[in-house]
């Protein structure tokens, strides 16, 4: 900790994706909206799929996911690790 606080609450980011998006399997997914970005240990261009993080410092993530899996679908993951409709990532 330093005289501005701690770095947890210097430096954060709500970046998101509100907008429906079709990805292709193992895609990285572009999040359109900086929402809010606080210090200057984090950077993004909205519509990159890139989140630039500053070097030696600690970081928390944490990520929210909603998916729709078409009729017809194989199942599988690219990783071959198959889908469970009871598989929920929080």
């Amino acid at each position: 900790m330093g005289g501005s606080g701690s770095l947890v609450t210097a430096n954060n980011a709500r970046i998101t994706a509100f907008a429906t998006q079709t990805v292709n399997n193992t895609a990285a997914i572009p999040l359109t909206t900086n929402n809010l970005i606080n210090g200057t240990a984090i950077t993004h261009v909205p519509g990159s799929t890139d989140i630039m993080l500053s070097p030696n410092q600690t970081y928390f993530a944490t990520y929210e996911l909603q998916a729709f899996i078409p009729s017809g679908w194989s199942g599988k993951c690219a990783n071959g690790v198959k889908w469970s409709t009871s598989w929920r990532d929080k």
